[in-house]
């Protein structure tokens, strides 16, 4: 999966709003960078935001008043289209960057 195919993909897979949250939190975002981008309400940036951490795609850190959303290595494996940690296409510098905290999926320990 590369480019436009890959966002067409991961559209019929997960929604074509989430796809493209999935995309923009790639580098990392704050929830109302990620609705402006995406074009939704901040609530609505938000709650897909918290259906993607709960599925383990993004990591959520909150930063005084900010929550500062990052792909975690599944999330950054389904944009390249492999399994965590495999090497689909170009070098890790191209990839987006994953979340390290060490906590799990939820962000919660």
């Amino acid at each position: 999966m590369s480019g436009v195919g890959s966002a067409r993909t991961l559209g019929k897979l997960v929604g074509q709003t989430r796809s493209a949250v999935l995309l923009e939190v790639g580098g990392g975002c704050t929830t109302s960078e990620l609705a402006r981008r995406v074009g939704v309400s901040l609530a609505s940036a938000s709650q897909h935001a918290s259906v993607l951490r709960e599925a383990g795609l993004v990591h959520t850190l909150r930063q005084g008043s900010a929550v500062l959303h990052t792909l975690t290595p599944l999330g950054a494996a389904l944009l390249r289209g492999g399994a965590p940690g495999e090497r689909v296409f170009g070098s890790p510098a191209q990839l987006p960057p994953v979340a390290s905290s060490g906590r799990g999926p939820s962000g919660r320990g």
